[in-house]
């Protein structure tokens, strides 16, 4: 785990919500507190789909919610704070595990994770890492870290570690 303390929130917040920097990743959760609290549960409800639609994952894509997210924050008033959760879809996995060496390794994970976290003029990402069983090996935190690191920097977002 890694916390990143974000150096410029108004350019976070613009290429979270308006440009497309983050829109492969996938919504897990979001918390918004402004006038009012406003919670998404990410996880898709399946029976609310025919049987013959395809859904490729269990949480959609940060894209498709993101326009209502914008909505709830937008505005002349700063939110209280903010929370969402992104998580790395299945297709980007394997890509990574790829490039970071340890490709056999896909069937440990139980998700990669990108935790935003918004408060009080304080804006903060957490990498996180869920394994399907324990293990004191940590090469796939600390590839994820180094790889969120990457992402930070070829995406121009300043920060520094907390």
């Amino acid at each position: 785990m890694t916390i990143l303390q974000i150096l410029d929130t108004k350019d976070f917040m613009s290429k979270l919500l308006v440009k497309d920097t983050f829109d492969d990743f996938l919504l897990v959760k979001a918390d918004i507190c402004t006038s009012v609290s406003t919670s998404i549960d990410g996880r898709i409800n399946k029976d609310f789909f025919d049987d013959t639609e395809i859904i490729p994952e269990e949480y959609p894509k940060w894209s498709n919610l993101k326009p209502l997210c914008f909505e709830i924050i937008k505005g002349k008033v700063l939110p209280l704070s903010v929370k969402i959760i992104l998580k790395l879809p299945k297709e980007s996995l394997e890509d990574f595990l790829s490039k970071a060496g340890i490709p056999e390794r896909k069937g440990e994970i139980q998700g990669l994770f990108i935790n935003i976290h918004f408060d009080k003029n304080n804006l903060k990402v957490v990498t996180g890492t869920s394994l399907k069983t324990f293990s004191i090996d940590k090469t796939i935190e600390f590839e994820w870290d180094k790889w969120v690191k990457n992402f930070m920097f070829n995406e121009k977002i300043e920060n520094e570690e907390a």
